[in-house]
């Protein structure tokens, strides 16, 4: 289990092209312990944190459903709501689905991998200035 998740969203600065970040071959995009790099086109796809989804992290941390089924009837929700919400939260890097049977299309748990989670919203220019100052420091 991973102590820290350090989810980053970076937002895409005017004239960044997300093909100069998958194409980078100095380092410098490369994810760190623990983080979790989320691309984000603009500012309003910056996510927001629902308290359901607080309460379902907890119910996953506490319970350990073994599938979204369970976890459904953990938070007394339908399962497709409760589906809806897994990969929601899946793809905001808030928790894992890992395969049941290790086959595709097979039962998924949910799972909180981390014991505290830290989110950072920034544009790329401020990721890219953060990292590059950090670089100095330790040269």
């Amino acid at each position: 289990m991973e102590l820290v998740r350090d989810v980053i969203y970076l937002v895409k600065s005017k004239g960044f092209s997300w093909k100069t970040y998958h194409e980078d071959e100095s380092g410098l995009f490369e994810a760190r312990d623990g983080e979790l790099h989320i691309l984000l086109n603009g500012p309003e796809e910056v996510p927001t944190l629902s308290s359901r989804m607080n309460e379902a992290i907890d119910v996953i941390r506490a319970k350990k459903p073994e599938s979204i089924k369970d976890l459904a009837t953990l938070l007394k929700e339908d399962y497709g709501n409760t589906n809806r919400l897994c990969h929601q939260m899946k793809a905001l890097g808030l928790v894992d689905l890992e395969s049941v049977d290790g086959k595709p299309k097979s039962k998924v748990k949910p799972v909180v991998p981390y014991q505290h989670l830290s989110t950072t919203v920034m544009t790329t220019d401020a990721f890219i200035a953060k990292r590059q100052s950090g670089k100095k420091k330790s040269a």
